[in-house]
């Protein structure tokens, strides 16, 4: 927990060792067959390199994310649809 509070990228055998931690209910699967866990690491991951990359392809980003370029183009519309979302509620 402490790399999401640093917001430094997470590999996924930290990941698993964290999913391993949860509770049966916690690792439910959401119709795309993420898990809750898997598209909250997904856009943490995301988030934390954007902070340390201005300029990376999606094949270059899902190696280092350890997910396919696909996965990942999905994820970041994904992200990127809800941050306008909550930019929209947040004006007057």
């Amino acid at each position: 927990m402490q790399k999401v509070y640093q917001e430094r990228i997470l590999r996924k055998p930290e990941i698993n060792a964290f999913s391993e931690e949860l509770k049966p209910h916690q690792k439910a699967t959401l119709p795309d067959n993420f898990t809750v866990l898997d598209r909250a690491m997904i856009e943490h991951n995301l988030l934390s390199a954007s902070k340390l990359y201005t300029n990376i392809s999606f094949e270059e980003l899902g190696t280092l994310l350890g997910i396919s370029p696909q996965k990942l183009k999905f994820e970041t519309c994904v992200s990127s649809l809800r941050q306008r979302v909550l930019t929209l509620k947040q004006q007057p």
